[in-house]
C-alpha cells in the first residue's frame, strides 16, 4: 500500500463528506485495532489514524488534495502526522492535548554574549576572622563611636558569614561551570530496549555527537550522559539550558511506523516509552522548578512518526527533526546564557556511576 492515499486508506471516495470520513474512520478503527488483532496490524492502525487526522481536518485535507494533484515524483512524503509540518502550529485541544510548544520551521540563532552563572555566594572564611578583630580591636579604642561603629562592623560579618553557612548549596566550581560543556560517558546505563524501539550503546554515543554538533553553539547549554533519575531509571541524555532540561532517549528501529498508544511506543508490537510524563514529573522534582520535556529520537531507514496521542511534554521524534525541536524549545523564551552551577551539581550526583553499571 506504498502508493496508497489517505481516502484509499479508509476506502472513501474523494469527495467523501465529513460524516463519512467519521464513519468510515471508526470502521476500519475497529476493524485494525491491535487490541483485536493481537498487535498483527499495528502499522495499518496507525495509517488509518494518520489518514483520519489529515481529512478530518478542512485545511490540512486541503493541502493534502493540492499534493495529489502534482505529480507523484515531486510529492514529498510526510514525516509525522501533520502533513509533513514540523509541530508549527497549536493542534487542537479537543483531539490532542499535546502541549503547545514554540517550534519554528527555522532554527532559532543561539544568544550571543558570555556565559552567565548562577549558584550561591559562598561565605568566606575572613568574614569571621575580620569581625572578630574589629570587635576585639574596639576594646582598645578610646573614641566610643569609633568603638561603637567597629562592633557594628564587626558583629554583622559575623553574621552574615554564620547566616549563610547554614543554608549553604553545593554547587559546581565557577570555572568547571563555565568551561565544561558536558559530564559522563556516553551510552553509559543505556539499557537495551525490545521491539519496536532497541537501545545500544552505539546509538546513545552516536546522539552525543549530534546533540554535540547541532547545539554546541547554545552558550549556556550543558549536556549530561548516564542520569539516573530517582523512581525513574537511568536516561539517556539530560539537556540544561538556563531554566529548561531536555531529557532524551535515543533508540533504532526497524518498524517504518511509529506511534503512541495509551502512553506506550507502537509500531507491529508496544512497548513502555524511555521517556514517559512520568519520567518529566520525576526529573522536575529531582531537580526543581525547572521546566522540562522529553523526546524520543529514532533512527532508522524511511522511519515515520506520529504524535498522536502522545502524553504531553513528551514527543516521538525522527532523529534531524528531534534535534531542530530541541534547539527550538531550549531557545525559546529562555535565556540560554544562564549556567546554573546548583543544577549542575544536583545533576552531577546523579550520574550513573562505576558501581552502577
Amino acid at each position: 500500500m506504498q502508493d496508497a492515499t489517505h481516502y484509499d486508506v479508509l476506502g472513501i471516495p474523494r469527495t467523501a463528506g465529513p460524516d463519512e470520513i467519521r464513519r468510515a474512520f471508526r470502521r476500519e478503527a475497529r476493524r485494525h485495532h491491535p487490541d483485536m488483532n493481537d498487535g498483527a496490524t499495528s502499522s495499518r492502525y496507525l495509517a488509518i489514524a494518520q489518514a483520519y487526522e489529515v481529512l478530518s481536518d478542512p485545511a490540512e485535507r486541503r493541502s493534502y488534495d493540492a499534493t495529489l494533484r502534482t505529480p507523484a515524483a515531486s510529492r514529498s512524503r510526510s514525516p509525522g502526522g501533520r502533513s509533513g509540518r514540523v509541530f508549527t502550529t497549536a493542534p487542537r485541544p479537543e483531539r490532542d492535548p499535546e502541549p503547545v510548544w514554540p517550534h519554528p520551521t527555522d532554527p532559532m540563532p543561539a544568544p550571543a554574549g558570555r556565559v552567565h552563572l548562577k549558584g550561591p555566594a559562598p561565605a568566606r572564611w575572613w568574614f569571621p576572622v575580620l569581625g572578630l578583630a574589629l570587635v576585639v580591636g574596639a576594646l582598645f579604642v578610646p573614641d566610643l563611636w569609633v568603638q561603637g561603629l567597629a562592633v557594628v562592623v564587626g558583629a554583622a560579618l559575623i553574621g552574615v558569614f554564620v547566616r549563610r553557612r547554614g543554608r549553604l548549596v553545593p554547587a559546581v566550581p565557577a570555572h568547571e561551570a563555565r568551561t565544561t560543556r558536558s559530564w559522563g560517558e556516553p551510552g553509559t546505563g543505556c539499557a537495551a530496549g525490545t521491539e519496536p524501539l532497541r537501545g545500544s550503546p552505539d546509538v546513545c554515543r552516536n546522539t552525543a555527537q549530534v546533540l554535540t554538533a547541532e547545539l554546541g553553539d547554545i552558550p549556556g547549554l550543558r549536556v549530561f550522559h548516564g542520569v539516573r533519575i530517582p523512581d525513574a531509571g537511568v536516561v539517556d541524555h539530560v539537556l540544561v539550558c538556563g531554566g529548561k532540561v531536555a531529557v532524551v532517549a535515543s533508540r533504532e528501529t526497524a518498524t517504518p511506523s511509529l506511534g503512541w498508544w495509551r502512553g506506550r511506543i507502537s509500531g507491529g508490537t508496544t512497548e513502555e516509552a524511555p521517556v514517559s510524563l512520568d519520567t518529566v514529573r520525576r526529573t522536575n522534582s529531582a531537580l526543581g522548578s525547572v521546566n522540562v520535556a522529553g523526546w524520543i529520537l529514532v533512527y532508522g531507514p524511511g522511519a515515520t512518526v506520529s504524535n498522536r496521542g502522545a502524553p504531553p511534554y513528551v514527543r516521538l521524534q525522527t532523529a534531524g527533526r528531534g534535534i531542530g525541536e530541541i534547539r527550538n524549545w531550549l531557545l525559546a523564551d529562555n535565556d540560554a546564557r544562564v549556567v546554573d552551577r546548583v543544577l549542575l551539581h544536583r545533576l552531577t550526583e546523579l550520574l550513573v556511576t562505576d558501581e552502577d553499571r
